[in-house]
């Protein structure tokens, strides 16, 4: 007998759809951690930003305000990654249905 185990090429990429799935998502969750932790920090930084303007102290106003474009900047990258990583889950879903389907016939 032939000790060899002949794999299965689809239940193999299954798998491995399954593996990069959750891979994605976990970046996803993780990147909109990341995307709510910055939301605060703006709005506190915004908040830090009115308090130097009322007290007409421009050196801290703009240095606040140059932290304000970075957070702004940073954020919408995080956005865009998300937006990225969902999209590769939801393709990667849609795949793994479709291998789904294909064994079920």
């Amino acid at each position: 007998m032939d000790d060899t185990i002949t794999a299965d090429p689809i239940a193999i990429e299954r798998r491995q759809l399954c593996v990069d799935i959750t891979s994605a998502q976990e970046k996803f969750e993780r990147a909109s951690e990341q995307i709510k932790h910055m939301k605060r920090l703006l709005k506190d930084t915004k908040i830090r930003y009115k308090r130097a303007v009322v007290s007409e102290d421009e050196r801290i106003g703009g240095n606040v305000r140059i932290r304000i474009m970075v957070l702004k900047g940073m954020l919408f990258v995080y956005h865009q990654y998300a937006c990225l990583k969902g999209d590769e889950v939801l393709e990667k879903r849609m795949k793994l249905c479709n291998f789904s389907s294909y064994s079920q016939d």
